[in-house]
């Protein structure tokens, strides 16, 4: 791979500790493959205002992997949104909205639904 540019980053020492043992823990080959692929998968983030970013225990995401290594599921993101779906049914969203009327009632403050790109979200 050719650079074309070279730039200089500055850390604190502790900083630096934490980048070199992610580096060393996630097998990156280098400090610079590391900071080159966090610079790509902020910049997707900031494109994808849609995006979470999700922390999950380590035992439930070996669960996932196993699932996907058995075909379950296509990769870890299919197993997540399908869980999503799952716990985000018609019933639940019903029962979260008319819970949002009843703190509307107690506090005072409107929670009105809006539309946005054809989907309806909650704006306080």
């Amino acid at each position: 791979m050719e650079i074309d540019e070279k730039i200089s980053v500055r850390f604190q020492k502790r900083e630096l500790n934490e980048l070199d043992m992610l580096v060393d823990e996630l097998g990156y080959s280098s400090r610079s493959e590391f900071i080159r692929l966090a610079v790509f998968n902020q910049k997707k983030t900031i494109e994808n205002i849609a995006t979470v970013q999700v922390d999950i225990p380590p035992l439930i995401l070996d669960y996932i992997d196993t699932l996907v290594e058995k075909g379950y599921y296509r990769s870890r993101e299919d197993a997540l949104h399908k869980a999503i779906d799952h716990y985000f049914d018609h019933e639940r969203i019903e029962s979260a909205m008319k819970a949002a009327k009843g703190m509307e009632k107690v506090t005072g403050r409107s929670i009105d639904i809006i539309k946005k790109n054809g989907k309806k979200i909650i704006e306080k």
